[in-house]
């Protein structure tokens, strides 16, 4: 079982132009548990708590230019923090990470042409410290389309269920690195109309993922020493009416593992989503979706692989108020069984309820 809880705060000061203050903090926690047998009165345990704290303050100053009357540059500061905490009986081990990222951002527009760089500095008390950065640009063709492209390096070290979970943990997981970017057209047909296109290519240094190994049955998580993965991705968004919207997204991948010439473990070539959103009535929305993904492959030898999934979902919001927002969801209503890792099967058809408020 778990639970999630999210607060937010913002205001807005004149300071030069703008200044607008962000505070965010969230919280979840997940507590799992099992057994894989017992010898006599010992219990071999497969219990695991698991919590996350996320914190995030950012600060956005935008000052007006004397290029033009729409020209202005945006600055961001603030500092990202994130504590995970996993409790393992099956190992018998206790794990804290703790990360604070200062940042800061530069955002500017200037006539057609629009430009943004970021840096942040992530201090980690097991991983030590690492910079990380981003640049783009873009350039309004016309009116109503953008050309953009952005690239950079990024730094991710493993999560503590990725090392710790009695099933498909790694405690030797090494963290990821890549680099790599993005170019993308997007095009505001009309006004209820948009059609976005991009393409990307990234290269992974020790890129972490599940793995099947076929000697032993057993799929936990792992490094694939060099990886490059590139991919495009079409989204596409319609309003019929003020009251129904339909949408549609299709990503190709090819994630390639460059040592062995294979494909990277549970990584689908195909993905898609279409859906609709519907207002019943003026507090009451609906929206459903379907989605498919590809068959992959589970093993780093492409020896194992599974069948092509449709999922059907549904979700009825109820509005109470500005702030306040009502639920109930179903998940897999076609009850489509096909695993996801290998040899545990996937649940069928499940529904949920729950609010979001937001402070």
């Amino acid at each position: 079982m778990g639970e999630t809880w999210v607060a937010q705060s913002r205001g807005r000061y004149s300071v030069t132009d703008a200044w607008d203050s962000t505070l965010q903090v969230g919280y979840t926690k997940d507590r799992e548990s099992g057994a894989l047998g017992r010898i006599g009165n010992r219990r071999f345990s497969m219990d695991l708590t698991s919590q996350l704290w996320l914190g995030r303050w950012e600060n956005a100053h935008r000052i007006a230019l004397d290029t033009g009357p729409k020209d202005a540059l945006r600055l961001v500061w603030g500092v990202d923090a994130q504590q995970q905490h996993a409790d393992s009986a099956l190992s018998n081990v206790i794990a804290t990470h703790t990360t604070v990222s200062p940042l800061v951002r530069a955002e500017t527009e200037i006539g057609d042409w629009l430009a943004n760089a970021e840096a942040r500095f992530d201090h980690n008390d097991q991983y030590g410290d690492h910079t990380v950065f981003n640049l783009g640009g873009g350039w309004r063709m016309r009116q109503d389309m953008t050309l953009w492209t952005k690239g950079g390096i990024g730094y991710r070290p493993p999560a503590v269920n990725e090392r710790l979970h009695p099933l498909f943990g790694n405690n030797n997981l090494k963290p990821e690195r890549n680099a790599g970017g993005e170019v993308g057209w997007r095009w505001q047909a009309a006004e209820k109309t948009e059609f976005n296109l991009s393409g990307y290519y990234q290269h992974y240094q020790n890129l972490i993922t599940q793995q099947y190994n076929s000697a032993t049955g057993v799929t936990r998580a792992g490094n694939v020493a060099d990886a490059r993965v590139w991919g495009a991705e079409v989204q596409t968004r319609h309003a019929w009416s003020d009251d129904w919207s339909s949408g549609l997204t299709y990503t190709f991948m090819d994630a390639r593992n460059t040592v062995t010439g294979g494909k990277v473990p549970i990584r689908p070539e195909h993905q898609g989503q279409f859906w609709n959103e519907f207002r019943v009535t003026q507090p009451i929305s609906l929206r459903v979706e379907l989605t498919f993904r590809d068959a992959y492959w589970f093993d780093l030898n492409n020896t194992v692989h599974n069948k092509p999934a449709p999922r059907l979902n549904a979700q009825v919001d109820y509005r109470v108020s500005p702030k306040l927002k009502l639920y109930v969801r179903g998940e897999n209503l076609n009850s489509e069984r096909t695993e996801e890792l290998r040899g545990f099967g996937y649940p069928g058809a499940a529904v949920y309820a729950g609010f979001h408020a937001a402070l």
